[in-house]
């Protein structure tokens, strides 16, 4: 028995669904936890903010100039050469991080004895 085009559509979309949550559901939450390991939590929000702000421009501008090339040029092969450049640039630019250094931690200064440690409280017995 031949197959309709309706009977594939939904198989079809599922496999899309699928592909796009396993590719880009599976990057988007390691984000945090990577910024994390290589720059540890003192800077974590600014730079996760940074990223996040990066990628929303990127999301704006971007359907912007690809419609607005086609519209002066008629093709969507120099929007085509701009986003892989960039994403070249861009993947080249990831091989310079590299984590922060571990270095030691100063002791405070409850540790170094100068402010002393507070008493313990009276043990109060409870019935």
């Amino acid at each position: 028995m031949p197959y309709r085009a309706s009977d594939l559509a939904p198989n079809a979309t599922g496999d899309r669904e699928w592909g796009f949550g396993f590719a880009f559901g599976g990057i988007v939450p390691l984000h945090s936890h990577i910024l994390a390991e290589m720059f540890r939590l003192r800077a974590h929000g600014a730079i996760l903010g940074i990223i996040s702000f990066s990628i929303g421009v990127g999301s704006c501008v971007g359907p912007v100039f690809t419609g607005y090339v086609y519209d002066l040029v008629g093709s969507y092969s120099i929007p085509f050469i701009v986003c892989g450049a960039v994403a070249a640039i861009s993947g080249l630019l990831v091989l310079f991080v590299r984590p922060l250094s571990e270095r030691p931690v100063e002791p405070s200064a409850v540790d170094k004895d100068l402010i002393p440690q507070p008493p313990e409280p009276p043990f109060i017995p409870t019935m």
